[in-house]
């Protein structure tokens, strides 16, 4: 019995030996686990912050929108509206409407907050 003993003791002791050696290891992965996670969220940052630039056919329908609102006489114009004149489903008009902030303001509808209204810089 007292051998059993003392064989448990020296495995607890080996155990309490080993212990810094699996926290330092423990938080070594944590912290190039953080330090991969910094970089990709930096790198994706990097790539939201970067301006899009319009494609071939957004540069002629940017230049419809352009005419549309400058047909509106720097009134605010319903973006739903200017959207079906132009023929674009909801997805593509939004994308426009990225890349088309160099020249149009996008306003909220005072009276209905769902709806948006346009207007010319």
């Amino acid at each position: 019995m007292r051998a059993d003993m003392d064989a448990m003791a020296a495995s607890i002791a080996t155990i309490r030996s080993e212990l810094p050696e699996y926290h330092a290891m423990v938080h070594e992965a944590q912290s190039a686990f953080q330090r991969r996670t910094t970089e990709r969220l930096q790198a994706l940052e990097d790539i939201m912050s970067l301006e899009q630039e319009p494609r071939p056919k957004q540069k002629n329908q940017g230049d419809i929108l352009r005419a549309l609102l400058a047909a509106n006489n720097g009134m605010y114009a319903s973006a739903k509206d200017v959207r079906r004149k132009m023929g674009l489903n909801e997805v593509q008009f939004s994308q426009l409407l990225k890349v088309s902030k160099g020249f149009v303001e996008v306003k909220e509808n005072p009276r209905d907050r769902r709806q948006k209204l346009l207007k010319i810089k």
